[in-house]
């Protein structure tokens, strides 16, 4: 019972410090739950570095694995255009941030 009350505070069960992960390159910052819920909601935030925009617009990459294994419901901001690439699909002409959910 002590396991499952430390799990929970620690962010296994919700919100807390251990629940989130933030992944970091040259080109972009990826923000995500760790744990996600079986029929819960979550989103994953791409967030690209000042050199990855070309004329105030970036293209984000998303590979057919992760489009695969989980349902994308909305993308935001809307990208301008969507092309299918070689294993994934790449978002153009959006911001710097990106939100799949």
């Amino acid at each position: 019972m002590a396991l499952v009350v430390v799990t929970a505070v620690l962010g296994f069960f919700g919100n807390r410090p251990l629940s989130h992960r933030r992944l970091r390159s040259d080109n972009a910052t990826v923000r995500y739950q760790r744990f996600g819920r079986v029929d819960g909601r979550t989103s994953v935030r791409v967030e690209a570095t000042p050199t990855a925009v070309t004329g105030g617009n970036v293209e984000i990459w998303v590979a057919q694995d992760f489009l695969e294994a989980y349902d994308v419901e909305d993308v935001t901001p809307e990208p301008s255009s969507t092309s299918t690439r070689a294993g994934g699909v790449a978002f153009s002409g959006v911001s710097r941030l990106l939100r799949l959910g």
